[in-house]
């Protein structure tokens, strides 16, 4: 993860922080590991084409 500095525009002289570049991934990733960071291990529901990705990442 990489962090960096900048001047702000303003011309005050003060830096401020820039956000780390976030991880990019696609809908059911985030869903995935969501529910990874939660501690589930068992999901419920009614298979169908559009969340097939979800179930096989």
């Amino acid at each position: 993860m990489t962090t960096g500095f900048s001047i702000n525009s303003a011309g005050s002289g003060q830096a401020e922080e820039k956000a780390p570049a976030a991880e990019r991934m696609t809908g059911s990733q985030a869903i995935i590991r969501t529910l990874e960071l939660l501690g589930v291990t068992d999901v419920f529901g009614l298979p169908g084409g559009a969340i097939l990705p979800t179930y096989d990442p």
